[in-house]
């Protein structure tokens, strides 16, 4: 098992590590999903893998974005969108929307890089 790996019950391995400390020339070229679970800490994530992202190393990011204030300072909707499309990701979908009350608190969310979608498109147009 790779240096920096955790292997779960069910065979599947997980990164253990910032993304700024993977080795793309050795070991790892590319991300084919970035799920992003870091309970209001997101944006900060995105932010932190900016060069990835500019290296168009990631195809698919997946996360949870929320609408409420459950956490403090967070940023909006639109800030986190604009930041993505700055960087060639565009929205696939929205998942099931929860709700506090009336106004939608929660929601997961699937992004793709332009950029891999093409080339994929390209390589195989049934894709």
């Amino acid at each position: 098992m790779p240096r920096g790996w955790l292997k779960s019950p069910r065979e599947i391995w997980r990164l253990s590590r910032r993304l700024h400390e993977l080795d793309f020339d050795a070991t790892i070229d590319f991300i084919h999903l970035l799920k992003v679970d870091t309970q209001g800490f997101e944006f900060e994530v995105f932010q932190g893998a900016e060069r990835l992202m500019n290296e168009n190393k990631i195809a698919l990011l997946y996360f949870e974005f929320n609408f409420s204030d459950m956490y403090k300072g967070l940023p909006s909707f639109h800030t986190v969108h604009d930041f993505l499309l700055r960087h060639n990701f565009s929205l696939v979908t929205i998942y099931q929307l929860f709700y506090q009350k009336k106004p939608v608190s929660w929601t997961d969310m699937q992004f793709i890089n332009s950029n891999f979608y093409r080339q994929r498109a390209e390589q195989d147009p049934t894709w």
